[in-house]
């Protein structure tokens, strides 16, 4: 790990193995019982961001004392990088005699032919394990579905509760360890309003953390102040500060942001026109989901928001 990623929590607080990796009971008796019986499948590891598929994937192979290629498929989504890394890196032999292992972070980014030209070399060449991560499942073609295990990183109802104590004990031993006083109703409120998405989570936390000290009031205040902005664009029907506010607001999630449209109707809008709003708002919640690009999504949604609501 280099210094810059030492620097950041989330990677610095990455957990090694499986067993501290924060999984529902049944998702991580599965890769354990993967992992006892030396059989490891190719692997597809699908949910939304930040919850866990790369620290996962990491964690297998470290215990596997394996040999990993780790690819960025968002950033390297070409056909040529399986002509090239793909390739090279799959037909040689660990010079350790380790286990091979090649995880493509983000596969959903690769494009449809880089896919299709994954077929015959995941068939080929025996002595690599492959591992996709993916926050859109539905983007992946048929064949490399079928040629892996899926992992689905769904948090079940009743596992809920259990996971976020696990990820509140996770962070009250990163912030004892960084020195940094805190609150643990501040902390249980940061996980209730990001979990599952637990690196941002821990990117908040280090954020808010920065004078030594980590108080929610702070982020409240700033979440206030940027919606306040927002509001009187929105009421002015000003396009371009809306598409403005958008570019210095890419922190902002769009489904956080929805929710606290959503909340502040009643107080602020008129009456007659929050039917419309909610409709709109949940429309735009499960385009959400599907969304390759947050920014233009937000726009959209704001546009409608501009054209439909009226503001006391």
């Amino acid at each position: 790990m280099n210094m810059l990623e030492q620097s950041v929590w989330a990677e610095k607080y990455r957990p090694n193995t499986v067993a501290d990796c924060i999984l529902p009971t049944e998702t991580k008796k599965q890769v354990l019982d993967m992992i006892s019986s030396g059989n490891m499948p190719h692997l597809l590891l699908a949910g939304t961001a930040g919850t866990g598929k790369t620290t996962l994937a990491r964690a297998i192979v470290n215990e596997m004392d394996g040999e990993l290629l780790f690819i960025n498929a968002s950033l390297e989504n070409g056909i040529d990088t399986i002509r090239t890394k793909v390739m090279q890196y799959s037909s040689t032999v660990s010079l350790e005699g380790k286990p091979k292992f090649l995880l493509f972070d983000e596969f959903d980014g690769l494009t449809r032919n880089a896919m299709e030209s994954l077929r015959g070399i995941i068939e080929e060449f025996k002595n690599v394990r492959f591992f996709f991560t993916c926050n859109y499942k539905n983007r992946i073609i048929d064949a490399i579905i079928s040629r892996t295990t899926s992992i689905d990183f769904n948090i079940p109802s009743a596992e809920k509760t259990k996971l976020q104590t696990q990820m509140f004990k996770r962070v009250v031993s990163i912030l004892n360890a960084e020195g940094v006083e805190f609150e643990p109703k501040s902390v249980a409120e940061l996980i209730q309003k990001h979990y599952p998405d637990n690196r941002r989570i821990l990117n908040e936390l280090q954020r808010f953390s920065a004078g030594g000290k980590f108080d929610t009031g702070v982020l409240i205040d700033q979440t206030k102040s940027h919606l306040k902005d927002l509001v009187v664009i929105l009421k002015e029907k000003n396009f371009t500060e809306m598409r403005k506010w958008v570019g210095k607001n890419t922190d902002v999630e769009a489904q956080a942001l929805f929710r606290e449209l959503y909340d502040i109707a009643a107080e602020q809008m008129k009456p007659d026109c929050i039917p419309q709003l909610v409709i709109t708002l949940a429309d735009y919640s499960f385009k959400a989901v599907h969304s390759v690009d947050q920014e233009i999504l937000i726009a959209a949604a704001l546009t409608e928001v501009m054209a439909s609501v009226q503001w006391k």
